[in-house]
């Protein structure tokens, strides 16, 4: 089995925000665990890797490198584990201070979705330059429409019903995401909690 993902974080932050993506590695890896019996035989993701003094030009950015690598070899990693020992790698901190960075980094992700989550708004960025939301950048275009926001939802319906983008999935995920009473919610989860 493949995975390829992507490092880059286009819709995490664009390397200029903070959006550590342990946690998210973590239910990647394990869905793909959950669905498929066989081994995983190749794991590759879009880098992030350019010039600059530190290579992802944000001083963060390096740890979700790591955390692809270590979740790519072991899905069952514990995020907050693998981020302490990123932490411990890349700097030379105190017992307190890394404790410090550890939180910060541990709900960054939280942090992000829900000032750039609001009615869907994290994927709908400016034409042109991603940075910043915008309700109407691409909501008009054959392949936008994100938000469709109403009193009983957010978002697309991506069932068989809807755009059908759940066809895509292997049968087993495929039925846990047509179906409201199975489809993940991941409010209650421990590194969405800022």
């Amino acid at each position: 089995m493949n995975s390829c993902e992507k490092l880059a974080q286009e819709y995490t932050g664009q390397q200029i925000d903070l959006f550590a993506m342990p946690s998210l590695w973590q239910e990647i890896f394990r869905e793909i665990g959950e669905v498929r019996t066989g081994r995983m035989c190749a794991a590759a993701a879009v880098s992030n890797l350019g010039r600059d003094a530190n290579w992802t030009g944000h001083p963060f950015a390096a740890l979700n490198l790591y955390a692809f690598g270590r979740f790519s070899w072991d899905p069952f990693s514990d995020p907050e584990q693998v981020i302490s020992e990123w932490i411990m790698l890349t700097y030379d901190m105190d017992a307190v201070q890394s404790r410090q960075l550890l939180e910060v980094l541990t709900r960054s992700r939280g942090a992000y979705e829900k000032y750039t989550s609001t009615l869907g708004l994290c994927w709908m960025m400016n034409p042109g330059d991603h940075y910043g939301p915008n309700p109407w950048g691409y909501e008009f275009q054959a392949w936008g429409t994100y938000n469709r926001a109403d009193r009983e939802a957010v978002g697309v319906d991506r069932t068989a019903g809807g755009s059908g983008l759940t066809e895509q999935y292997p049968p087993e995920m495929k039925k846990r995401y047509e179906d409201l009473q199975t489809c993940p919610d991941e409010r209650g989860r421990r590194f969405y909690a800022v």
